[in-house]
């Protein structure tokens, strides 16, 4: 039988040996799930599945999943040059009609307004008050 956790309730009815038993139950549970993760990471194997909401997770990089919609997964693809062969593009075509496609955010606008690196901007505005304070002086008063 699975381990069950007890509730407030439950546990609030146990006698002292009750809590005792299940205090090593736990522990006991806790180590075997322990010696399982240990396993699972020692294997070294990659491993991915179709997520909740429809992305592919990709399981064994590191302690967390991997998780990118199917159009962020060949954009990367694309990007690498893997081939049509390759795991996770073998994957995408077996399991086509259970992924998500990433919802579209508002388009990017034609002509975007250029960025300004903010330290450069902090200098612009240590400028703008520099000059400020100067014109309020007067001309070649410092």
């Amino acid at each position: 039988m699975p381990f069950q956790l007890k509730t407030d309730a439950e546990k609030a009815k146990m006698t002292p040996a009750q809590r005792l038993e299940y205090l090593e139950t736990l522990e006991a549970e806790n180590m075997r799930m322990q010696e399982e993760n240990k396993v699972f990471l020692q294997t070294n194997t990659l491993r991915m599945k179709v997520a909740e909401k429809g992305g592919i997770s990709v399981y064994g990089l590191g302690t967390r999943p991997v998780t990118l919609y199917k159009t962020q997964w060949i954009r990367l693809l694309d990007f690498i040059k893997a081939p049509e062969d390759s795991p996770i593009r073998v994957f995408i075509r077996e399991n086509e009609s259970r992924l998500a496609v990433k919802p579209t955010s508002n388009p990017a606008p034609s002509n975007p307004a250029p960025t300004v690196d903010p330290a450069i901007a902090a200098l612009q505005a240590q400028l703008a008050a520099l000059t400020g304070q100067a014109q309020a002086k007067g001309p070649g008063i410092s």
